[in-house]
């Protein structure tokens, strides 16, 4: 039965030669599969004719591959996610124009500073081992998930870390004092600031900021 709609054919699409060198398919004009534009908006500009869920799509100028979404579409960059295989790693260096985002039940691990220059968007988890989370001057952090910092064998009763909070957005720090018995300090530059801390166990701490803030905390154990 010949399916509604398509143009049957009876054998395997060809050019006139073996020796000929001319493309006979172009993917820009398919439906699905894998092709290359030049950068976001003119990924962003492929008609819906021409999209289906989970076809990916590179971007030359950042070397960056997407995955579409479900529909509906709205035609930006919200249609996409950043598509990553086995192997590739987790980035510590976030480059401007860039966006990852860490999408629920998926964590994102980090060794050491994780620098934000582009766009991070939370909605899972990012945990940081002995670093701190740092947001240059024109990046982005959309924190509606969970940010964990962890300090690994500390060598005294001393902890300090860096973060970036959104306003009534937990955030949990991992201290590793062993002990519910410390004084803390918060600040934004060189002023005090107040935090609402809630001591979750001997090691880790919650902590709730009133507005969007990028500050560090510092913990002192006796």
């Amino acid at each position: 039965m010949i399916i509604p709609g398509t143009i049957p054919l009876s054998g395997t699409i060809a050019p006139f030669s073996s020796t000929d060198t001319y493309a006979i398919t172009d993917a820009a004009y398919g439906k699905d599969g894998l092709r290359n534009v030049a950068d976001n908006t003119e990924r962003n500009a492929i008609p819906d004719a021409r999209r289906k869920e989970g076809m990916l799509v590179g971007t030359l100028d950042t070397g960056t591959y997407w995955r579409l979404k479900a529909s509906p579409w709205a035609g930006d960059d919200t249609d996409w996610d950043p598509f990553t295989v086995g192997g590739t790693g987790t980035k510590k260096i976030i480059n401007f124009g860039e966006t990852i985002t860490v999408p629920v039940d998926f964590q994102y691990l980090i060794y050491g500073d994780l620098t934000v220059n582009g766009t991070l968007n939370i909605e899972g988890e990012v945990t940081i081992i002995n670093g701190s989370l740092v947001v240059g001057p024109f990046g982005v952090l959309n924190n509606i998930g969970t940010l964990v910092l962890v300090a690994l064998e500390p060598t005294s009763k001393k902890y300090k870390a860096t973060f970036n909070s959104t306003a009534m957005v937990p955030f949990t720090i991992t201290h590793n004092l062993n002990t519910l018995d410390f004084v803390y300090q918060a600040r934004e530059g060189n002023n005090d600031i107040a935090i609402d801390l809630v001591r979750l166990n001997t090691n880790q701490v919650q902590v709730t900021t009133i507005s969007s803030i990028t500050g560090d905390i510092t913990f002192v154990a006796f």
